[in-house]
Parts: C-alpha cells; structure tokens; sequence
C-alpha cells in the first residue's frame, strides 16, 4: 500500500474521498485506518514550492528601476518643451 494506512485512493493524503472510496468498496481496507489517520498531510515532496532563482528576481528589479528613470526622463521633457 502507498501513502498513509487509509488513504484508498493514493493521492497522498486520507482526507473525505478516501472516505467515499471505503464506503463504494469496503474491501479496499479498514475504516479505522481512514479514522486514525484522517487528515494526514501530503508528503513533503509533493507539497514543496521551489524559490524563484536570485537571477529572476535580480532582472525583475533591473527592469523595474529602469522603467522608473526612463519615465522621468519622458516628465523632465514634456515638462520642458
């Protein structure tokens, strides 16, 4: 068996359509499996949120300020002329 003791459809986690797979087909496993593990989380690896890479995030702030220096140069000139 995969994942946690109750989890009868595999995806990770017992939660309620663990509970509506037990209750379609008892012969998939124990009811009190589902009970004491209701709730568990899914694994680690699966719930992992990469970082964005620092190159990312060093473009988004070079493009930033230079869209800001720019549009004061476009006000310095249409306030001039």
């Amino acid at each position: 068996m995969l994942g946690f003791p109750g989890d009868f459809d595999h995806d990770g986690d017992v939660d309620g359509r663990d509970f509506l797979v037990w209750q379609r087909n008892v012969s998939v496993g124990n009811l009190s499996d589902w009970q004491a593990n209701y709730g568990a989380p899914l694994t680690a690896t699966s719930t992992t949120v990469p970082e964005p890479s620092t190159l990312v995030l060093f473009s988004i702030a070079v493009l930033g300020s230079n869209f800001a220096i720019r549009r004061r140069i476009v006000e310095r000139i249409a306030i001039t002329h």
